[in-house]
């Protein structure tokens, strides 16, 4: 907590650490393999196939990571996708020892320089677990496809976009973004929008527990050759404040 007066000659007041939650990471293994036949060896046309195996392979894991790890945010509204604290990534009411705090937009709207506004607004009451006030500063802004171009126009328009008067875009004027915007393919709703903070400390988590491999082996039986991609990662979150997020409207 905070620093507490202490008066001329008594003893200094001392507080306590505690352990609040352990958030585990369990890595899931991932594989996936292609044969190519005796046969195909024999007339010359496994070369060609292998190298398209591979290539088509590569392609498959990035989609699967990026699936896998897009699921923490697809599931950020979601009351049955929790935290250490019971809560979901983006909830008005995680609980801390002064009350609660929120990292999600009080009332859902679309995307707009008004509902970014007031995200930036209401960051500043973002507190850590003993509810003391915390920096939280935006620096990027997360959104489908489908807002690409909302985005774009949001912080890049000299003026207020979508008004005839001559008012400056406060959000670009500010800087509000310094990363700019980020646009995900793998984002399912086409319009929730995130906010990512710099307060990353174990914030959005991948952890890559065996990075992709490629292994190649020949069966006995068949006599064709095998070709398997195999990885073992897990993602996540442990602290909620790295993101702000609005599921739209």
């Amino acid at each position: 907590g905070m620093l507490q007066r202490k008066p001329e000659g008594d003893a200094a007041r001392y507080d306590h650490m505690s352990q609040r939650w352990i958030k585990r990471y369990s890595p899931t293994a991932y594989a996936l393999g292609v044969n190519i036949t005796h046969e195909m060896l024999q007339d010359g046309t496994a070369l060609d196939l292998a190298q398209r195996s591979l290539i088509e392979l590569g392609r498959s894991a990035a989609e699967l990571k990026n699936t896998v790890a897009h699921d923490v945010l697809n599931l950020a509204f979601d009351s049955g996708y929790t935290g250490g604290d019971s809560k979901e990534l983006c909830a008005t009411d995680h609980t801390t020892d002064d009350g609660s705090t929120s990292n999600e937009l009080a009332v859902a709207a679309s995307l707009s320089e008004a509902s970014v506004r007031q995200m930036f607004i209401e960051m500043a009451s973002m507190t850590d677990l003993r509810g003391n006030k915390i920096k939280v500063m935006p620096r990027k802004l997360l959104v489908p496809r489908a807002l690409m171009f909302d985005a774009e126009v949001l912080l890049k328009s000299e003026y207020k976009p979508g008004v005839a008067e001559n008012d400056v875009n406060s959000i670009r004027s500010t800087n509000l973004f310094p990363e700019g915007h980020m646009v995900s393919d793998w984002l399912t709703s086409s319009t929730a929008y995130f906010v990512i903070t710099d307060n990353s400390d174990q914030g959005l988590t991948y952890f890559d527990r065996e990075p992709l491999s490629v292994h190649r082996d020949k069966d006995t039986d068949t006599l064709n050759a095998k070709f398997l991609v195999y990885t073992r990662f897990d993602t996540g979150w442990t602290n909620y404040n790295h993101v702000f997020g609005s599921a739209g409207a």
